[in-house]
């Protein structure tokens, strides 16, 4: 898809568009980072029962 769009369209060498692809991708990683909710002070309450479900 970035080929087509970024290479042949506007002319831009692989280096520009390997870039630009990289941006993309770290910022929808920083966006998820971000909304990720934080369990490592958080109790979860895990129950553990003796006798298998049936």
């Amino acid at each position: 898809m970035f080929l087509d769009i970024l290479q042949k369209s506007l002319g831009w060498t692989i280096i520009q568009s390997g870039i630009l692809t990289g941006a993309i991708v770290m910022g929808i990683t920083l966006i998820a980072f971000v909304f990720t909710e934080e369990t490592f002070h958080k109790d979860l309450d895990y129950l553990e029962h003796d006798n298998p479900l049936p």
